[in-house]
């Protein structure tokens, strides 16, 4: 015999304590608790550098909202989660074993985000280890929203502010301003006008998607109508950056940049964005579906068929109990191996990462070298181990040339990461255009490297860069991040290093890239030679 359980609005405290005990549920929540306290403590450095970016970067301050708004979620359909019978599952422990996993690629690629998702992602696991798939699938979109918490998108910031000054230089021109484009930099007759960090949207962007998704699960009940909203709240905000920007322009130049070039600039963007969201859950109203249907969707949403609670076995001979202890024990056991192993390596590495001093090649062949350095640029690389910069020249002009190497690569001090670049926005050089150039490696091979004119508003620069990581040239950030990773996970040296070449562009030579293909000819077999010895090798 079965009884069918229909939605409710909730329990009322006696009734939700009579069904919690009826349930068998008291252990299973003190498991879950003493699991996700474990997972915490486990990898509380990842955890906590979850809450220090809600802490210090306005974009993601939303995270501290993240935890108690699912812990809401979850408390309304406290109805229907205290019919489940919490029943541990044994799958969720290889589940487990797989996230500890990718929580030591991310510890070895250095790809904080990676391991910060990992243990999020274990915490949403715990539930399914200990309640079993059907509470976990009862309670998923609140534990889905837990994956909001982790600050994501950064990498997002460059192409946000491309397209946003794309957008309001469009706009402009359309306005019958006109207007002198240098990357990210524009000049209008009144004025010049940057797009920067805080022009790209990001934070508008995240808050609108966390809305959105939050706005949709709230509002709609079929899925289709979900997921065009979430599309929204993503598309939306990014165009009306766009526009914002424009309008923004167009407020300082229609007031001879008396307006909109201060504090105001950003209340203008804040202001704009409220309106924006408003109108956007406006319109989203007209399409709501706040009445719960009928079986259909109590099945579609969570719903279930309860039969009878009986105790729970494991094998005709174990209770319930001692096989969600058992399922615990052996998934935190699993889990205390990853931080074991990661830590076992990098002491490993630590001890291994010895080498020469890095040098620079003194005499190369038609080219001499100059004590003095033809312009003052280095690349924004932060946390080397190494650095080294040289001027040469030869009857053609003058090229520059900067090693960078990191020995032992951590959190902070990586080859491949997002503060580092040949540029950064807001410093005194910013890119003007970007291209590819071939060369020839010393062994022969063909590679295809970024080619980078920049400028400082007086001098321009054409810069060639690439890295070296174990021995293997490479110009793809992606590449990179697989070699390092590779080294890691194989316990040897993760040494890599940036090489950057660099010419004038302003003193009218006729092909600086001629005289930049001669040098890497010349110098790159001893650049490699030299980066070999300072990692010991």
């Amino acid at each position: 015999m079965s009884v069918q359980l229909e939605r409710s609005p909730g329990l009322g405290r006696n009734e939700l304590l009579l069904a919690t005990a009826h349930r068998g549920w008291l252990p299973h929540l003190v498991g879950l608790a003493l699991l996700v306290l474990f997972i915490l403590g486990l990898f509380h450095q990842t955890a906590w550098s979850i809450v220090d970016k809600w802490a210090t970067s306005e974009t993601y301050a939303h995270g501290f909202f993240i935890v108690p708004i699912s812990l809401w979620l979850i408390w309304r359909r406290r109805a229907t989660l205290s019919a489940i019978v919490p029943r541990s599952d044994a799958w969720a422990v290889l589940a487990m074993a797989a996230l500890g996993f990718v929580w030591v690629l991310g510890a070895f690629a250095t790809v904080e985000l990676v391991q910060q998702y990992a243990v999020v992602a274990m915490l949403i696991t715990s539930v399914w280890l200990v309640g079993g798939f059907r509470l976990a699938r009862a309670c998923g979109f609140p534990l889905f929203f837990l994956l909001l918490a982790v600050p994501f998108g950064y990498f997002l910031v460059p192409p946000l502010m491309q397209f946003t000054a794309d957008c309001a230089i469009t706009l402009v021109r359309l306005s019958g301003v006109p207007v002198y484009r240098e990357g990210l930099i524009f000049t209008l007759p009144t004025g010049s006008w940057s797009v920067v960090e805080a022009c790209s949207g990001l934070r508008y962007l995240i808050a609108s998607f966390t809305l959105g998704c939050l706005y949709a699960y709230l509002t709609y009940r079929s899925w289709g109508r979900r997921a065009l909203f979430v599309l929204a709240s993503i598309a939306v905000p990014i165009i009306a950056n766009g526009l914002r920007a424009y309008l923004i322009v167009m407020i300082g130049h229609l007031s001879s940049m008396r307006l909109a070039t201060g504090v105001d600039h950003l209340i203008y963007g804040w202001v704009f964005f409220g309106l924006v969201m408003l109108i956007l859950f406006w319109i989203g109203g007209f399409w709501r579906e706040d009445a719960a249907d009928t079986k259909e969707h109590s099945d579609r949403a969570g719903g279930f068929r309860q039969h009878p609670a009986r105790p729970a076995t494991l094998g005709g001979k174990w209770p319930a109990r001692v096989r969600m202890a058992m399922l615990i024990g052996l998934g935190a056991a699993l889990l205390a191996a990853a931080p074991f192993y990661v830590a076992h390596v990098e002491s490993r590495q630590a001890k291994a990462a010895t080498g020469a001093e890095l040098a620079l090649p003194a005499e190369l062949s038609g080219w001499q070298t100059q004590e003095q350095p033809f312009v003052e640029w280095t690349p924004q690389y932060l946390h080397l181990a190494a650095a080294r910069t040289q001027s040469y020249v030869n009857s053609a002009g003058p090229v520059g040339l900067f090693v960078g190497l990191y020995r032992d690569q951590q959190e902070g001090a990586e080859l491949i990461a997002w503060e580092n670049g040949i540029v950064l926005p807001g410093g005194a050089w910013y890119r003007v255009t970007e291209g590819q150039q071939s060369i020839r490696l010393p062994d022969g091979r063909t590679l295809s490297v970024p080619v980078t004119r920049i400028t400082n508003g007086e001098r321009y620069l054409d810069v060639w860069h690439w890295f070296w990581i174990a021995g293997q040239f490479t110009a793809s950030e992606f590449v990179a991040k697989a070699l390092t990773l590779k080294e890691r996970l194989m316990a040897r040296s993760d040494a890599a290093a940036l090489i950057a070449m660099y010419v004038p562009v302003d003193h009218g030579e006729s092909n600086p890239q001629q005289q930049l293909l001669a040098f890497v000819q010349e110098a790159l077999p001893a650049i490699e030679q030299n980066l070999t010895a300072a990692v010991g090798g």
